[in-house]
């Protein structure tokens, strides 16, 4: 199955599979020729999957409380129409180990909810997801194996126009590893970025987990300048920290 990213003329043909926790060797990146619409792409794995493409495009970490900022581009007034865009960053305490030391589930026990939208942190599936960009909501118990990795995801609602999707996916592209992008369907007209982070990993690994926090920054538009504020802080923190540049498109 191939996940292909195509913007501004250029095609990248990515595989696309669910990767087990064991890890393994990723898939090769094919180039392709450059053919207008995007090709579609799926996500399997043992617990499910999700297709996508890439939609067309055209530093300090974030304090933890709301924040008002404007985009430095074009107009100067804010986001891509000009309006203000408004970011709130949401730390959350961690939600692992269960009982019994677990963090690794085959689904999420009875009446258990995730403390964020999009879910941050937490107990997850064996199986994480390849970094990409999707078309469709992906399984957030393989996503939150990701954020247990290091990465971060990129997730919006089915309100957000076109042209800020569009203005995601450039973003991605100027520096993908670790990076997820997938619609959500709980955020309405908002865009949110995810991670799970720990300060400390040279403890034992229940100490880890405990004090681990799940992070979502909820803006209301596309802001170039905090979304890249927190990739820059966020990533690469996480309770197993696999270094960022073996992380890349695909893997």
């Amino acid at each position: 199955m191939r996940l292909v990213l195509s913007v501004c003329g250029l095609s990248l043909a990515l595989a696309v599979t669910v990767a087990a926790c064991g890890g393994g060797d990723g898939e090769s990146i094919d180039s392709a020729s450059p053919e207008p619409p995007p090709a579609a792409a799926e996500a399997s794995g043992e617990t499910g999957g999700a297709e996508g493409t890439a939609p067309e495009p055209g530093g300090d970490a974030p304090t933890e409380t709301a924040a008002t900022s404007e985009a430095t581009d074009p107009p100067a007034e804010g986001g891509l129409y000009g309006e203000l865009v408004t970011c709130e960053l949401e730390t959350v305490p961690s939600q692992v180990p269960l009982d019994g030391g677990i963090v690794h589930v085959d689904r999420l026990p009875d009446g258990f909810v995730y403390n964020s939208t999009p879910a941050s942190q937490g107990p997850h599936g064996d199986d994480w997801l390849r970094w990409g960009i999707y078309e469709e909501p992906v399984p957030e118990l393989n996503v939150v194996h990701n954020l247990e990795h290091g990465g971060i995801t990129v997730q919006y609602g089915p309100e957000v126009p076109d042209e800020s999707v569009a203005a995601v996916a450039a973003w991605y592209l100027e520096d993908p590893n670790a990076v997820l992008v997938a619609p959500y369907e709980g955020l309405g007209a908002d865009i949110a970025l995810a991670a799970w982070t720990v300060d400390d990993i040279d403890q034992g690994a229940d100490a880890v987990y405990r004090s681990s926090e799940g992070n979502v920054l909820r803006c209301t538009g596309f802001d170039e300048r905090a979304f890249s504020e927190f990739r820059e802080g966020f990533r690469g923190r996480a309770p197993e920290r696999v270094p960022i540049d073996q992380m890349p498109p695909g893997s």
